[in-house]
């Protein structure tokens, strides 16, 4: 297993995947075998209506998808500081 860190990219703007920045998920942090399976995981928990598919989260080009390294320096993988 590998932990993978999927956040939606800067240049997907709200209209690109058709749903205002604040009824979505921004980010996850996910323990899969494979960025395929990790992708397969955050879009179906990825909406904020239960049940939803969140298909930008499979789409390389609207968000990224990178494998966390466990070795190397110590440090923050997630910090989630609500605000408003």
């Amino acid at each position: 297993m590998k932990l993978f860190m999927l956040k939606v990219q800067d240049n997907a703007a709200s209209e690109t995947v058709g749903y205002r920045m604040w009824t979505m998920t921004a980010g996850f942090v996910v323990l899969a075998n494979s960025e395929k399976e990790a992708r397969s995981i955050a879009s179906a928990n990825g909406h904020s209506e239960p049940g939803d598919d969140a298909p930008w989260w499979r789409d390389a080009k609207l968000t990224s998808c990178e494998e966390i390294a466990i070795d190397g320096p110590s440090r923050i993988i997630l910090t989630d500081q609500p605000t408003g």
